[in-house]
């Protein structure tokens, strides 16, 4: 029980601390991430950075967009 609670507490914490846009600085490797489906198109762009306490880079997110295709846009040939 006591890992439950641990877990569970540090699950708490997390959550607490949303991920906040972030600037990117001169520099820096971005990285773009593209999730599609045939009703909806998502792309984040993401820096690494070294963040105390951390065994690996944190990915720090600097945009987010969403789109819901509508009817016209979702008859568009794949391709």
């Amino acid at each position: 029980m006591p890992k439950a609670n641990k877990a569970l507490d540090e699950l708490k914490q997390f959550l607490t601390m949303p991920p906040v846009m972030t600037a990117p600085q001169p520099g820096e490797t971005l990285l773009v991430y593209i999730a599609t489906t045939n009703r909806v198109i998502s792309t984040a762009i993401v820096v690494e950075r070294e963040k105390a306490r951390h065994a690996y880079k944190v990915q720090c997110p600097i945009y987010f967009i969403s789109e819901v295709l509508n009817e016209s846009k979702a008859r568009y040939a794949q391709v």
